[in-house]
């Protein structure tokens, strides 16, 4: 009889449905690590669409998630110790999966808010990436200390626990890292990325569910904003803008008519007039050569006409000279030389294939 109270507050403490073992939990970890790391990477890359690839947007980047993480894992402890249980980890889960979701759309309405196009450039691409990674990564943070101590109920020697759990969130965040940047994001693109985050986040919120029908709801309303990203994009990274009314002013009037994204940047090709003969490349929201495809010789950017002019003045009288052009971009000057000068000789290094797929 002396020994009920005790038995009691234990029984209490319990989650309450059957309880995932202590691997699943690992596992949970693991992917949810590796999910965050993705959404961090193609992060980096969404932003850089809009506002370039610098300091300020990787700085942005890992502080602003850094942040959503600390505050996710605050309110994940309260929430831990007040209501422990594995239908409360699946709605986390389901959360997660849902401003995972939101991030392409999110982004898009960033991106077209005048309202901060005034700022400094640091704290336009803070403000922005705030708007589109905060709450993904707040969400996010929320998981582990809901496994963590679901994990520790479990009755498992708590050091051992913490370390093994510990161990498969730096597995899963390393596996998430170079799986986003070595593959995914090439393979199938930011907004693929985070889809297929939101999708993987949904799916463990199946499994680790209790009540399954109102698991099965949630998950089906988390995974739609995909499908709203679908049907306006086509997961098209230059059909973007159509996800938000605001759209960013331009300085020029262009048309998009091809966005792809390498393993060394977002690349787009737009048209600069009604016929789509003249046309630019920008790399990273950068513009790296403009031409006129039914006349190369008349040079469009600034750069390139410094270069002929160069070339022009070194050999004014030679016809054919040979040349090395590193950095390929649109082709713009070999094309020139091959106007120009017929039968020269004009070698081109270039880093990344899909550029040179993408040359109008």
């Amino acid at each position: 009889m002396s020994e009920s109270p005790v038995t009691q507050r234990s029984v209490a403490a319990a989650p309450r449905g059957s309880p995932l073992s202590f691997m699943s939990l690992a596992l949970l970890l693991f992917v949810a690590s590796a999910a965050t790391m993705a959404v961090e990477i193609a992060a980096g890359r969404m932003i850089s669409r809009h506002l370039g690839a610098s300091i300020y947007t990787w700085t942005s980047v890992i502080g602003i998630v850094l942040a959503g993480l600390a505050i996710g894992n605050y309110l994940g402890g309260l929430i831990a110790d007040y209501k422990n249980s594995r239908g409360s980890l699946s709605l986390i889960l389901l959360i997660a999966a849902f401003a995972c979701a939101l991030i392409p759309i999110a982004d898009a309405f960033a991106a077209g808010w005048s309202a901060i196009w005034m700022l400094s450039w640091p704290a336009r691409t803070a403000v922005h990436v705030a708007i589109a990674f905060m709450l993904p990564a707040l969400s996010l943070g929320l998981i582990a200390p809901m496994v963590i101590k679901l994990a520790l109920d479990s009755g498992m020697a708590r050091g051992r626990a913490v370390g093994v759990l510990s161990a498969a969130g730096a597995l899963g965040s390393l596996a998430g890292t170079f799986a986003a940047g070595f593959v995914l994001i090439e393979w199938i693109g930011t907004m693929g990325v985070t889809s297929a985050a939101a999708g993987l986040l949904a799916l463990i919120a199946l499994f680790s569910g209790s009540a399954m029908p109102r698991v099965w709801m949630g998950a089906a309303i988390s995974v739609a904003p995909i499908g709203y990203v679908w049907a306006f994009t086509g997961f098209d990274p230059s059909q973007v803008s159509r996800l938000a009314v605001w759209r960013s002013a331009d300085a020029r009037p262009t048309r998009p008519i091809l966005a792809t994204e390498s393993a060394y940047s977002y690349i787009e090709v737009y048209a600069m007039n009604e016929s789509g003969r003249v046309r630019g490349m920008k790399l990273d929201s950068l513009v790296h050569s403009e031409i006129n495809l039914d006349a190369p010789h008349d040079l469009q950017y600034e750069y390139e006409r410094i270069f002929a002019a160069i070339t022009n003045r070194l050999h004014p009288d030679a016809k054919q000279i040979d040349t090395l052009t590193i950095g390929g971009g649109g082709y713009v000057f070999p094309r020139y030389l091959a106007e120009t000068r017929p039968n020269s000789k004009t070698d081109v290094v270039e880093i990344d294939p899909a550029v040179t797929k993408s040359r109008g």
